[in-house]
């Protein structure tokens, strides 16, 4: 029953959703398939230091044209936990309490955190499905365009676990506003700029954290070492005589010899461990918004 009550609620936002998520994962899998297929049959071409052959400039033309599509696609993949997260969470107080439904249920003596969880868990669940289905679809594109290898680091906030995680931080945090305002356009905005503010802020303390674990290469070693090619560049620094580094731009202005240019790296062997890491931390971001969510619930009065 809560099933269904919660998606006749968001009925029309599941299903317009749900088919931009199926459009997303057709054009992902036809994308990647179609690379696929030209990097198999023409492997001579895209071989490391290979001199080609017949047939090889039209292939790697095909399959530039496409990979620039790919990223195009990847860039709206990125969109999807702001607008699967807003549109979702922004409906489910919101709308309830600005149509005076939610006050009404209240008055009739039922538990704020039943009826709350009657109309979240549903629509986070299938928040959860369709977040994963871009997340996947993400991922085997990546994984396409990179002829088969590991992605790493690369484009890794468009694909994938952080796909899943963001979105439902966002869910939440479209639940805490729509709870406090009581109304669902003024949601929608409100939800946006806080998570723009809060995604800032997360994401100067990981960068904070992430340069105490990074490691200074010089730049010709990012692309000759391939767990640093698909790694995660934190910051390109110049690297001194002496072994100091420094990111002052007035460094850049000494004669060549005495700087050298680098970049401070994390290695792709540290990807699941900062996937691991992040993912605790949009956990904990998610449960303190529920919580302050059900704290702003109780304090507001029955019809």
């Amino acid at each position: 029953m809560w099933f269904r009550i919660a998606t006749r609620v968001q009925c029309y936002e599941l299903v317009f959703l749900s088919g931009l998520a199926a459009v997303y994962a057709i054009v992902t899998g036809v994308l990647g398939w179609q690379l696929s297929q030209i990097t198999h049959r023409h492997a001579v071409c895209f071989a490391p230091a290979s001199f080609g052959g017949a047939g090889c400039p039209d292939a790697q033309a095909s399959v530039a044209g496409l990979d620039r599509l790919a990223e195009t696609v990847l860039w709206a993949g990125a969109a999807a936990p702001l607008v699967v997260g807003t549109f979702l969470g922004a409906g489910i107080v919101a709308r309830e309490i600005e149509s005076n439904n939610a006050q009404l249920s209240w008055s009739l003596s039922v538990a704020r955190v039943r009826w709350f969880a009657a109309r979240t868990l549903p629509v986070a669940v299938l928040a959860v499905i369709l977040l994963a289905a871009v997340g996947v679809a993400g991922e085997w594109l990546q994984s396409a365009r990179l002829g088969g290898a590991d992605p790493g680091y690369v484009r890794y906030q468009e694909r994938g676990i952080p796909v899943v995680v963001r979105g439902i931080v966002i869910l939440a945090a479209a639940l805490l506003v729509g709870t406090w305002l009581g109304r669902t356009l003024p949601t929608l905005i409100v939800t946006v700029l806080f998570v723009a503010a809060l995604f800032l802020g997360a994401g100067s303390a990981l960068d904070s954290w992430r340069r105490t674990e990074g490691t200074v290469v010089l730049m010709g070693e990012l692309t000759t070492t391939p767990e640093l090619a698909s790694g995660f560049v934190l910051e390109r620094l110049s690297i001194l005589p002496d072994g100091s580094t420094s990111n002052d731009r007035r460094v850049d202005r000494l004669p060549v010899g005495t700087r050298f240019d680098g970049v401070r790296v994390l290695s792709s062997a540290s990807y699941w461990t900062w996937i691991v890491r992040e993912t605790i931390v949009g956990v904990v971001a998610t449960g303190g918004m529920v919580m302050a969510t059900l704290a702003l619930l109780e304090r507001r009065r029955p019809v």
